[in-house]
């Protein structure tokens, strides 16, 4: 064996361990099958989605004569699905031309990367987590909740979660995501303790934290609604109309948010535990079909809220289909407008 040939497995021994030391993912240039079910699942999770909260932004901020603190977040709740739904359109079109246009550091880190994507997903756990902890306060310490959620702390509330929510989410562009060949490439610049911590506190931030604070929450919610029931399950009596009447509303009200937090474990849990096992070290094929249906899955939550609005809260339902009527009326009075218009100039020219 001679020096040259020497010199090159060496070469390329360092070059294979360099690379699969960093190297995580390749982006695919070609239009693949799977690309184009990605593409036509994210535009029609989007449609769905934009529909829906956009009726649910609409019908909600129509409480505003009478906006209680619910009605806030499940409009904030709505919005952050309504922003979520125009980006995967948005993603989902831009597939389309992904592999005939350049591969710039931007839209690398921060776009086909998902980052806008899984920011926005991030504001709607930490919303749903918010709305249970206002009930929680509202159930089983309502003394103090007057004092705690009022309509100014609610919306400060708010601000601050757009704000710190997302937070963990800039390690993945700013420090695992670069542009090498002309392509996107994940990298670990860090090491695998460092990626494995990084990843850790990523699954811890956004989902292991808001599930086991809505999971208390609403197990107290439960007990609390259970006590108010075997303390007041007597007799109608005439004084205690608006107690049952407020009990029923608080049922209905927490019964709607503990189906959210179903959904939201059942769509979230196999992407974020999935991708906490590969910061760990575990396999992940990034162009494989199962990735990919996780993050179908967690995107396809942010559909299905106004669904559960729908089913479970009456006035929702009414107020949509009192804007949808008022909607269709208001044509039609500009169609009767128009044809008396016409008949009136009819029998004045004849």
């Amino acid at each position: 064996m001679d020096y040259t040939t020497i010199v090159s497995d060496i070469e390329n021994t360092l070059n294979t361990t360099l690379d699969s030391s960093t190297r995580v993912f390749d982006v695919d240039d070609e239009f693949t099958p799977i690309q184009k079910f990605k593409t036509a699942a994210y535009c029609a999770i989007g449609l769905c989605g934009l529909l829906g909260n956009l009726l649910a932004c609409a019908a909600f901020w129509s409480f505003q004569s009478q906006l209680n603190r619910v009605s806030l977040l499940i409009f904030t709740q709505a919005l952050a699905d309504l922003i979520t739904s125009v980006l995967l359109i948005l993603f989902g079109i831009t597939q389309i031309w992904r592999h005939r246009s350049p591969t710039s550091p931007w839209l690398c880190r921060f776009w086909w990367t998902q980052f806008v994507l899984f920011f926005f997903t991030a504001i709607s756990s930490f919303n749903l987590m918010l709305m249970s902890l206002e009930r929680y306060s509202a159930v089983v310490h309502p003394l103090k909740y007057a004092r705690c959620f009022t309509r100014r702390n609610t919306k400060i509330f708010v601000a601050i979660l757009w704000l710190v929510a997302p937070v963990m989410q800039y390690a993945h562009p700013t420090f695992w995501t670069t542009v090498a060949s002309g392509s996107c490439k994940a990298v670990a610049p860090l090491g695998r303790i460092v990626q494995a911590l990084t990843g850790s506190m990523l699954y811890l931030w956004e989902f292991l934290l808001p599930v086991c604070i809505m999971g208390f929450c609403y197990i107290s919610i439960v007990r609390a609604l259970r006590r108010q029931e075997r303390v007041c399950h007597t007799p109608a009596q005439p004084g205690s109309t608006g107690a049952g009447k407020m009990s029923a509303r608080n049922r209905n009200i927490t019964m709607t948010l503990i189906t959210l937090f179903v959904l939201f474990v059942i769509c979230w849990a196999p992407n974020q535990t999935t991708f906490f096992q590969f910061n760990l070290g575990g396999p992940l094929d990034y162009q494989g079909g199962w990735y990919h249906f996780t993050v179908i899955l967690a995107f396809l939550n942010s559909c299905v809220n106004p669904f559960v609005y729908a089913f479970r809260m009456k006035q929702f339902r009414q107020r949509v289909v009192m804007m949808l009527c008022c909607g269709c009326g208001s044509r039609g009075n500009r169609r009767q407008g128009s044809q008396s218009n016409r008949t009136t100039v009819v029998q004045s020219v004849a």
